[in-house]
């Protein structure tokens, strides 16, 4: 066998039949029965991903969006301003001492986010529960200056 038959063609490097010599990438172990060449795994199991649909991600720390249809529709400008009132009540109310109160307020803030990021609308019936959350959670949220900005973003929906 030639020393060509014994390269890899695309890098030059050694196929791991002997050692690499001037110029070629060494081979560097990643665990046992699998050495890794010029970037390319070499030996033992290895990954093979075929007709993917959709998205995915290895390895950590991955955020993965799939949106199809193109872009979304952009919200209506009260929905805009309802969402970005709940979500500076949350952070307002994280720094509060828990309560039975503020856990409950805090879910249906967090309902009312998801469902405007993703239908792009609080319905009515959140809009609802959320107001009546606010009015029960008066106690722990009267100071709180974030609490009347959804109030005022829940009238806008009322005419009020």
């Amino acid at each position: 066998m030639s020393t060509a038959d014994e390269q890899n063609p695309t890098t030059g490097a050694d196929d791991g039949r002997r050692p690499a010599g001037p110029g070629q990438t060494p081979p560097v172990s990643r665990d046992e029965g699998r050495t890794e060449r010029g970037g390319r795994a070499v030996g033992g199991g290895g990954i093979h991903i075929s007709n993917v649909r959709g998205a995915f991600a290895i390895g950590d720390h991955n955020d993965v969006r799939n949106q199809t249809g193109g872009t979304a529709a952009p919200r209506d400008p009260a929905q805009e301003e309802l969402l970005r009132a709940v979500k500076e009540l949350r952070e307002d109310l994280a720094r509060l001492v828990p309560s039975g109160l503020r856990d409950t307020l805090d879910a249906e803030l967090a309902g009312a986010e998801t469902e405007i990021e993703e239908s792009g609308q609080a319905g009515p019936t959140r809009r609802e529960r959320l107001g009546r959350a606010l009015a029960g959670a008066g106690a722990v949220t009267g100071f709180l200056a974030s609490a009347a900005t959804v109030t005022q973003a829940l009238g806008a929906f009322s005419g009020g």
